[in-house]
């Protein structure tokens, strides 16, 4: 019995084992206990043991448990090697432009790519860009809280920008954008505009949509919250601003003279 050691054995937080199995033992008979342990193939599990992958076979030579200095109560870690699985989505198509949309030549304002191949839209400031760089260009403005869309063409003689403004319908058609990244494009745009330009907010009570009659007011009562005999809920502004407005707070608040919160529908 002295020959044996005992081996603690982890392939997961919850999953575990102890072996006892000879001290002069090969790696290969080892992963066979792990192999009726678990039931996976030893081809596709991995053992480690204080940093090192635990070989059958190294330079042509067999292992045994002794070339790792494992001795007893040492513990042993299993890694499963995954096979693929389902196929993955398939690539998406090109996008297409219309028929209608006038073509260029001219490289790609932000890609700079030039290949015949890949169609690019004229733009209505005079410029030359692809849908999916178009896209692209467009998601990062709006993940910058931007709900306008401007021209990004430099020129490089002289520096100057031409920042001139897209119309949502024009950037939809010229980057060719799908149901989904409509939806996308929609959403973002409104919130943005809400948050940053007109100081609409959410009642911290019932949620709806509000702004402030008067910008300067910092106490006002939301109307929605009247309704069905509810009392009114209060908002007191405070010193974190959204946009140029005050950011409200919803707050337990004494009868005191306050303003009656606009609703926009």
């Amino acid at each position: 019995m002295d020959d044996m050691i005992q081996l603690f054995v982890s392939s997961g937080s919850d999953k575990k084992t102890t072996f006892k199995i000879h001290k002069d033992a090969s790696i290969e008979d080892l992963l066979k206990k792990i192999c009726e342990w678990n039931g996976i193939e030893a081809a596709t599990q991995r053992v480690i043991f204080a940093g090192k992958e635990l070989a059958m076979r190294k330079n042509g030579k067999k292992m045994y448990v002794s070339d790792y200095k494992l001795q007893d109560r040492s513990t042993l870690f299993v890694v499963i090697r995954l096979p693929g699985g389902n196929d993955p989505d398939p690539p998406l198509k090109p996008k297409q432009l219309d028929e209608d949309v006038e073509r260029t030549d001219l490289p790609d304002m932000i890609t700079w790519d030039d290949d015949p191949a890949n169609p690019r839209a004229k733009t209505p400031c005079g410029h030359a860009i692809g849908p999916e760089s178009l896209t692209a260009y467009c998601r990062s403005l709006m993940s910058a809280g931007q709900w306008q869309f401007h021209c990004p063409y430099t020129d490089r003689k002289n520096s100057t920008e031409c920042g001139q403004i897209w119309e949502y319908s024009i950037v939809k058609r010229l980057a060719v954008l799908t149901d989904d990244e409509k939806k996308y494009f929609e959403t973002k745009l409104a919130q943005n505009y809400m948050r940053k330009s007109a100081g609409i907010q959410k009642c911290p009570k019932c949620t709806v949509f509000c702004m402030r009659q008067n910008c300067n007011d910092r106490r006002v009562l939301c109307l929605s919250c009247s309704k069905n005999g509810k009392r009114y809920e209060s908002f007191v502004g405070t010193a974190s601003m959204i946009g140029n407005h005050l950011a409200p707070v919803a707050v337990e608040t004494p009868h005191v003279p306050v303003k009656i919160l606009g609703l926009r529908s």
